[in-house]
């Protein structure tokens, strides 16, 4: 794979002692969503950001919901999340939704956590696009404890420090979270709901909405203290101290203690541990100095804009996260008001070489290469072992066929009449040795017979018949091969061997006498063309007596016969796939079992997926085919009912129950209470469980439901048991809390009923 990554510069003037501001994805006053290349993707308020170690670049895509992923070549995708679509669900690409997604981060196996910001959760993306709830219930608050039960309170920045602890500014509540690998949350510093500019121990420090933090190269966690205008630092054991910043509004440079900040909103750290700040509403990026000097990187101070240019040349507007990539060495700026993705070099660090996966041994013959960063030059010239063996605008070198062995690259980077020289990148291809198969026994056979095959020395073998282990038996004519991966992780492939299975016995065949697919009790005679030494198998397995000619099959599998010659030489049929069809269960209940005669009785049938029921109600007259018919008995007994349901796979299911229904002229003729309700609470956050409220039972003939609010308002009405109330009011979410319903029925005996009660919407 290429990992050079494209980004277009507006053609300026370079001074090489200062820093490039371009454009990385986008178009400048354009806001939408549009996947393809950088030139025609488009953003809808860029919020957090953060680059791989392979320089891929993930972007919170915040108004747009989503997700978004930027190759090192520069092509726009969607990683997660629905354009546009606002929810929370869990799922693969774009069955996952998020809502206002405003931080994220990336570890070294390419897993993204994410801070579904609205949401009060934390989800992870794995490198496929599969997204979970990695820690939140969704609900408002500070809990901590397990994952699954904790609550976030507006999670915005997030980092993982390559051990699997993930650090969370809470932006509401005023703390800083910590998510252990052993499914713990716990607060590091701040106190919950108390917004104040305390250092100190971390449960006596107080921040004023924290919004992005990092890593520092010592373990510290940088926090870009928004409103308190400050750049905090807590330590790994959770002390809290104040880097930059006095607290008021400004843009003041110089000393870390006397400068001024203007709502910093992200932090990142290069791997000389400066410190670089988005300054939200100066619009510029600051740099602070591990010596504690601050300083203007880009941007012009107080003045908003989309340029790019060279260092204060160059404006921002809203620039809301900031990352650095330690394959370039650049930083990338999530520019939200000016929906783009930017970017700032340094061409004053000179011309270094580098590999994407940070490797420096490689595998010959493989898509491997070395990259030239950073991308401000017009030619570059790579030296292998001193000699030159490439010129021209290609910025990296391909390895794939170099000789084994080590060697030495460099390259020379020319910008006009600028020349500039790179260190020398030492690497090592590796060498491979071509594999061999040995055989154990002879290649040619007749069937029945086999032949070992075995490879030679590997970690792990591929062969071309799909196995995986060193050595493997073949029963089949065909050519075979291995692919070995040494101990290097280098792969090799081997010659073909040609193994040939002669065929000298009839084959032996099945005939079915019957249909192989029929429903439950049914059978289907098998019949082979050998009669004897013979051997039934069901899904490879011998069946016990399963040695004559003929075989009855009554269960699903897969059926094969054997057949054993006298010199041992053993020949097997094809396969008859039997397929049993398994019939539905039925059942069927009423509203009464006794009744007096001409009485109506509601019956009720149990069903799923029939295409039609057919009921015997005992007493001798016709057959009623209907779903839940009203039948009434003329005559007094008792009564065994039968109901028959016939699917759509031709099978049929019975269920009679004698001497259920009696009739007497005695009996008690008060209706049974009707089975009707309404459930008291509900969730309707798309999970699949509970997410509609629903008049529920089977005694309604007519109905109508009414929904109110506490203030009396009339926000939901239906009149079918169908349609059920998603929680929402004028198409958005209805708030969580109390609500009241009244709901007026007819049942099926047509009296008129009516139910009043409190229902109670939970997130």
């Amino acid at each position: 794979m290429k990992t050079t990554f494209i980004v277009i510069f507006s053609h300026f003037c370079i001074c090489l002692s200062a820093q490039i501001v371009g454009t990385c994805a986008g178009i400048r006053g354009s806001v939408g969503y549009e996947d393809g290349s950088y030139l025609e993707a488009t953003f809808n308020n860029p919020h957090g950001i953060a680059v791989s170690q392979t320089g891929t670049i993930y972007v919170c895509d915040r108004f747009n919901h989503i997700i978004r992923k930027i190759s090192p070549l520069g092509e726009v995708s969607t990683l997660a999340g629905n354009p546009g679509l606002i929810g929370d669900a869990d799922g693969q690409g774009s069955e996952a939704l998020f809502y206002e997604p405003w931080g994220l981060c990336v570890d070294a196996q390419e897993n993204v956590y994410v801070s579904d910001t609205r949401n009060n959760k934390i989800k992870k993306i794995d490198p496929e696009g599969n997204v979970i709830t990695y820690a939140g219930t969704g609900n408002f608050g500070t809990t901590n404890g397990a994952f699954e039960s904790a609550t976030f309170g507006l999670p915005v920045g997030i980092e993982s420090d390559g051990a699997g602890t993930i650090y969370v500014a809470d932006h509401s509540t005023h703390i800083i979270r910590k998510l252990s690998p052993d499914g713990q949350v716990s607060t590091l510093a701040g106190i919950p709901y108390t917004n104040g500019d305390q250092d100190g121990p971390g449960n006596t420090a107080t921040f004023n909405k924290p919004y992005g933090l990092t890593l520092d190269l010592q373990g510290n966690i940088i926090v870009a203290d928004e409103w308190n205008h400050k750049i905090r630092r807590i330590s790994p054991e959770g002390e809290v101290s104040t880097i930059a910043g006095t607290g008021e509004t400004g843009g003041d440079n110089g000393a870390a203690e006397t400068s001024t900040f203007h709502f910093p909103w992200d932090v990142t750290v290069d791997s000389l541990g400066n410190i670089f700040v988005v300054d939200g509403l100066n619009y510029v990026v600051r740099k602070i100095s591990p010596e504690g000097e601050v300083s203007i990187l880009a941007g012009t101070l107080g003045s908003a804009g989309s340029e790019d240019g060279t260092g204060t040349d160059a404006r921002f507007s809203g620039a809301a996260g900031i990352a650095y990539s330690p394959l370039t060495r650049e930083l990338f700026i999530a520019d939200a008001f000016n929906n783009l993705v930017r970017k700032i070099t340094d061409p004053g660090q000179g011309v270094f070489l580098a590999n994407a996966d940070n490797q420096q041994q490689f595998c010959p013959q493989q898509n491997n290469q070395i990259d030239a960063f950073p991308l401000v030059y017009d030619q570059f010239h790579f030296f292998l072992n001193d000699q030159l063996l490439q010129s021209g605008t290609q910025s990296y070198f391909d390895l794939s066929n170099i000789a084994s062995g080590s060697h030495t690259l460099k390259v020379v980077a020319n910008l006009d009449t600028f020349t500039v020289e790179s260190d020398v990148f030492e690497f090592e291809v590796y060498e491979v040795v071509k594999p061999t198969i040995d055989t154990v026994g002879a290649t040619t056979f007749f069937e029945g017979d086999s032949v070992i095959l075995v490879a030679s020395f590997g970690e792990e073998y591929f062969w071309s018949n799909g196995a995986d282990t060193p050595t493997i038996t073949v029963k089949e004519s065909g050519s075979y091969a291995v692919e070995v991966i040494d101990q290097n992780d280098c792969p090799a492939v081997s010659d073909m061997v040609l193994v040939t299975v002669r065929a000298e016995l009839n084959p032996i065949e099945i005939f079915a006498f019957g249909m192989t697919t029929f429903c439950e009790g049914a059978s289907v005679l098998l019949s082979a063309n050998y009669s004897e030494n013979i051997q039934w198998l069901k899904d490879g397995w011998p069946i016990e007596e399963g040695n004559t000619p003929e075989y009855e099959v009554m269960n699903s599998g897969s059926y094969r016969v054997q057949f054993t010659d006298t010199d041992g030489t053993t020949i097997i049929s094809d396969p008859v796939e039997i397929n049993v069809l398994k019939s539905p269960k039925i059942d069927f209940r009423t509203d009464k079992k006794l009744a007096k005669p001409g009485e109506f009785i509601q019956f009720i049938a149990i069903a799923d997926s029939t295409t039609s029921l057919e009921w015997d109600f005992g007493d001798g007259e016709q057959i009623i085919i209907e779903n839940s018919p009203l039948y009434s008995y003329q005559e007094e007994g008792l009564y065994t009912v039968s109901l028959k349901g016939s699917y759509s796979n031709n099978c049929t299911s019975t269920e009679t129950k004698a001497a259920y229904i009696e009739i007497n002229r005695s009996a008690n003729s008060e209706v049974l209470e009707d089975d009707v309700f309404v459930a008291t609470a509900f969730t309707p956050n798309n999970d699949g469980i509970n997410d509609e409220l629903f008049v529920r039972g089977s005694d309604v003939a007519e109905m109508r439901i009414k929904i109110f609010n506490h203030q009396g308002i009339l926000i939901f009405e239906s009149d079918s048991k169908n349609i059920g109330w998603n929680g929402r009011y004028k198409n958005k979410p209805a708030p969580a809390g109390n609500y009241f319903y009244q709901l007026e029925y007819v049942n099926f005996l047509d009296k008129k009923k009516q139910i009043k009660g409190q229902i109670t919407l939970l997130k």
